[in-house]
C-alpha cells in the first residue's frame, strides 16, 4: 500500500517486509514508537519493493491449488 509499518513488537512472522524496508520493528517502548513514528511522518518515504508474491492474490492461488489437490475436475 506504500505506507511504512511499524511492528510494536519484538520480532516478526513477517521479516521480508523488514529486509524490503516496508515496515520496521519498534518494540514496545512508548519513547522509542513516537519518536520513529514521528521521524516516518515527517520523511518523503522511499519507493519500496513489494515483496514477491504480496499483489493482492493470494485468495486466488489459494482455491487453485485447494481445487488441484482436492477437487482436480473442477480446477
Amino acid at each position: 500500500m506504500g505506507v511504512p509499518g511499524l511492528t510494536l513488537r519484538e520480532n516478526t512472522e513477517r521479516p521480508v517486509t523488514v529486509e524490503q524496508g516496508t515496515n520496521q520493528i519498534v518494540g514496545r517502548d512508548p519513547k522509542k514508537i513516537l519518536a520513529v513514528a514521528a521521524r516516518l511522518m515527517g520523511a518523503v518515504q522511499p519507493t519500496v519493493k513489494t515483496p514477491e508474491l504480496w499483489d493482492g492474490h493470494a485468495a486466488e492461488r489459494i482455491v487453485k491449488v485447494l481445487l488441484e489437490k482436492f477437487w482436480p475436475g473442477l480446477s
